[in-house]
């Protein structure tokens, strides 16, 4: 079977501002994770301290999250708690419900990109929600959501640049 990849790419989807705000973003949830880590997972710190320090961890992530709920909202109607079928080369695909999304600066088989991290719950072989986490870090692909009478609809992005 022969899937049409269409480019989900952030860089293109996100607006200039937007990226800007992701890269600082990601940079600050990287460097507290890592002080995190350094901190011997924050036990060589007072308890206030490694309290704040998660809190500040979880306050930067939820800020990226918030971000790209929007992008993607906006981009192509994904949105949290729709159940979707994710297609990319290679034949990898996955089908769940999506609970979150962020951006991250990670590498492929083509070099360094930007990519969606999309997670959520996998379904199961009868098309209901399971426990079993799912997912799919993605920059070129088809996804497609399920309809609530259990038709299969794609989701086609519209370009920043088509947008501005």
């Amino acid at each position: 079977m022969q899937i049409d990849l269409g480019n989900l790419s952030p860089l293109r989807m996100m607006l200039p501002s937007e990226l800007v705000l992701a890269t600082k973003l990601t940079r600050k949830v990287a460097r507290l994770r890592e002080r995190w880590r350094s901190t011997n997972s924050g036990k060589d710190l007072g308890p206030g301290k490694e309290r704040a320090l998660s809190i500040d961890i979880s306050v930067a992530e939820g800020e990226l999250e918030s971000l790209v709920d929007g992008v993607l909202a906006r981009q192509l109607g994904l949105k949290r708690y729709m159940v979707v079928h994710v297609q990319r080369d290679g034949g990898h695909e996955d089908r769940f419900q999506l609970l979150s999304a962020s951006v991250h600066f990670g590498f492929t088989y083509q070099g360094h990109r930007w990519m969606w991290d999309l997670e959520g719950r996998r379904l199961r072989k009868d098309g209901s929600i399971g426990e079993r986490p799912g997912g799919m870090a993605i920059d070129a692909g088809v996804i497609t959501r399920r309809m609530l009478d259990g038709s299969w609809v794609e989701l086609h992005p519209t370009y920043a640049e088509e947008v501005a």
